[in-house]
């Protein structure tokens, strides 16, 4: 029955493998009432992309070519707004997400902070394993010094 495989092909797929195309072109090809499974895709693994589309509607309609878009007209930038200082502080209460959040972080704030700093004297070490043989100087490439 051949309408199955026109529905197939309007719902993406052809001979049960999937269509590759995007959103944008499934609706163009949608309007224009075109079967996908029709439409011989261009670009990698076969998928069909907006030209495909175009070009195939141009060959139905006896066009040589698909219509070319028109190029968009350049949007020149407004200048940024101009912010004006606030005239006076305002107080908003707190809720959502952002209590949460409050409520987090001064919890965090009132965990005292540690740290540890220790020094050891390492001359004599040093100057042991200079003396040495070479056999140590691999086992003290790993010590570090300031």
């Amino acid at each position: 029955d051949d309408s199955t495989g026109e529905e197939e092909g309007r719902q993406g797929f052809s001979k049960g493998k999937p269509i590759l195309t995007t959103p944008a072109v499934r609706r163009l090809a949608r309007e224009h009432n075109v079967n996908l499974a029709d439409v011989r895709g261009t670009h990698k693994d076969g998928r069909v992309l907006k030209t495909d589309i175009l070009r195939y509607i141009a060959s139905l309609k006896g066009e040589s070519s698909p219509p070319t878009p028109t190029p968009p007209t350049p949007v020149t930038p407004s200048p940024p707004p101009v912010q004006q200082a606030v005239a006076e502080d305002r107080v908003e209460k707190i809720v959502g997400i952002r209590k949460a959040m409050v409520k987090t972080m001064t919890a965090a704030n009132e965990i005292p902070t540690f740290g540890f700093n220790d020094e050891v004297d390492m001359n004599a070490l040093v100057s042991y394993v200079r003396r040495s043989s070479a056999g140590f100087k691999s086992v003290f490439a790993c010590v570090h010094w300031r």
